[in-house]
């Protein structure tokens, strides 16, 4: 079984819209949308969070300069305290990078042919098929399935993508690949250097 994470993030400013200073809420079928699949919504997060797969979620659904739903789930602290999630929590973007160019990079080259969610790592890169990660596919680094862990060591005083790439290859796996969600910088690491190849 086969299991997907995935995150979309869509900005979309039909051509014939004037720009808004403000959104206003609205209802859904009044801008062509429908309130019965946006409370699928709910229950879509409900789970992710009572999975431990993130502790909290704002969703925000906006169309022709209204929001037609929002909502927070969870939390957006649990340590050193829990902090309840509220509508204008603000998010650090930095992963952004994952999903809006890394991800997106990866999926153009895998529709020109280019390379396949199948392929191992260790086809772009030789060195990083050591330590067991030679079967390593392209999907179980791009869906957090690899067994890697969360992020290279900062013990020490290191910098450059051509260092963070060494340092991947000699990582060790703390699970077996594709037997478990765990997100990884790591990964995202390995797979903008196998765009760039």
């Amino acid at each position: 079984m086969r299991r997907w994470c995935v995150l979309l993030i869509c900005f979309v400013v039909p051509a014939h819209a004037a720009p808004a200073k403000f959104l206003t809420r609205g209802e859904p079928e009044r801008v062509g949308m429908s309130s019965r699949r946006l409370s699928k919504i709910e229950a879509v997060v409900e789970e992710s969070i009572q999975k431990s797969r993130v502790p909290g979620a704002v969703v925000m659904v906006g169309r022709y300069s209204r929001i037609v739903y929002s909502r927070a789930f969870g939390h957006r602290s649990l340590l050193p305290r829990q902090e309840p999630m509220t509508i204008d929590t603000v998010f650090d973007i930095a992963s952004l990078t994952k999903v809006v160019a890394t991800a997106t990079s990866i999926m153009i080259m895998v529709e020109e042919g280019r390379l396949t969610l199948e392929d191992s790592v260790s086809r772009f890169f030789p060195s990083f098929g050591y330590q067991g990660k030679e079967n390593i596919t392209i999907l179980q680094l791009a869906t957090h399935f690899s067994g890697l862990r969360a992020g290279l060591d900062q013990d020490e005083l290191w910098s450059g993508f051509d260092e963070a790439l060494k340092r991947a290859s000699r990582e060790e796996l703390v699970a077996v690949p594709d037997s478990r969600f765990h997100y990884s910088d790591i990964n995202y690491i390995v797979l903008g250097a196998v765009a760039e190849k």
